[in-house]
């Protein structure tokens, strides 16, 4: 790979340099997140959580369909994802709530209690 050839190197692992795509995607979405919030709002945890949030949508999911689609669903997932965050936020506050919910939590999942 020497003098330049990182390129067809790239091309022989992705072919239509989609992952390259997604990387870039993230990465604008994960830094505008981050940097608005850090200094429009001045707080240092919202910047924190919005690259984070926006790494786990962008970079570890993979939702199929149009860019429009996929908007839509993230969008739709929103909502419904913030509550997950407040309330696991607000059981975090004392190890016995933080225990009970994920206990609910891990109930819910392996289908014991009917949710």
């Amino acid at each position: 790979m020497p003098g330049g050839g990182w390129l067809e190197w790239l091309r022989a692992r992705d072919p239509g340099l989609g992952a390259v795509r997604r990387a870039v995607r993230v990465t604008l979405v994960a830094g505008a997140g981050f940097f608005s919030a850090l200094y429009s709002l001045g707080d240092h945890v919202v910047a924190i959580y919005a690259l984070f949030c926006a790494t786990a949508f962008g970079g570890l999911s993979y939702v199929p369909g149009t860019p429009r689609e996929r908007a839509r669903t993230l969008l739709a997932a929103l909502p419904v994802s913030a509550g997950l965050v407040t309330l696991g936020t607000t059981l975090a506050a004392s190890a016995w709530t933080a225990s009970l919910g994920m206990l609910g939590h891990g109930s819910c999942r392996c289908g014991c209690v009917a949710c």
